[in-house]
């Protein structure tokens, strides 16, 4: 969380020890409720851990399985909308018509509805 999106949300939404107690790997999701950390209020903040450093690239196969938990931790949380930045396609340089393949492929088949916000 040392750049990128992830150093905004650090500093908008904190929790950043709510996060690393939850002791998640590359290819899962980390969350923040308004239980967890009040300045996420109303909404869940869900953190895709694709890399094991904020210095690191992930691959197009961490982001998929981080996706994939996203779509699980959703599923379970009754979590319908999602808004996200073109992940995968700042400072980590992934192609962006690769990953939004990827998002098409992990949602396919739900009622999720996936907004994508150019930051």
């Amino acid at each position: 969380m040392g750049k990128g999106i992830a150093t905004h949300f650090k500093h908008l939404f904190g929790g950043v020890s709510v996060l690393k107690a939850q002791n998640r790997n590359v290819g899962h999701v980390a969350i923040l409720t308004p239980l967890t950390a009040p300045r996420v209020e109303p909404h869940p903040a869900v953190y895709l851990i694709t890399k094991q450093r904020y210095y690191g690239k992930p691959t197009l196969a961490t982001l998929r399985a981080s996706l994939v938990d996203l779509r699980r931790v959703c599923e379970e949380m009754g979590i319908s909308e999602l808004a996200m930045p073109r992940i995968g396609c700042g400072l980590d340089a992934l192609r962006w018509d690769a990953v939004v393949s990827m998002l098409k492929e992990v949602f396919q088949g739900t009622e999720m509805r996936v907004h994508v916000f150019h930051i």
